[in-house]
């Protein structure tokens, strides 16, 4: 066996191990989500009337407990080792992201998740 070929099997595994290793939790994705949601509150500041306001208050108090609830009961996580798929469904609202070495990736346009997290508390 040649020194590339052995080169390239250790630089694959090590990479392989990493993405092990970084493999996000779904404390991260609980993470992930309460800043997007944060992100959904941001855009209502500008749109918010009189009655949102009062919800919009109760969800930047308690935001992180209604995320980890939802987390918790509403998400299942699919673990591939190297990277992790999240399912979480709420309120008819379909929300997929991928979690691979520590990052999320929606797998539909940022926008279009903070739309959808604004649909579920909103």
């Amino acid at each position: 066996m040649s020194n590339r070929i052995l080169f390239g099997i250790v630089i694959a595994l090590s990479l392989c191990i990493a993405l092990a290793v970084l493999n996000p939790t779904r404390e991260q994705y609980a993470r992930f989500l309460e800043e997007s949601l944060d992100k959904a509150l941001d855009r209502m500041d500008q749109q918010a009337g009189d009655r949102q306001k009062a919800l919009h208050d109760v969800l930047k108090a308690h935001g992180n407990k209604i995320i980890a609830s939802v987390v918790g009961s509403r998400t299942i996580r699919h673990n591939y080792g190297l990277l992790t798929v999240y399912e979480t469904r709420v309120l008819d609202v379909d929300i997929r992201v991928v979690g691979i070495a520590g990052l999320f990736i929606p797998l539909e346009r940022e926008d279009d998740l903070v739309k959808k997290l604004g649909r579920v508390v909103f």
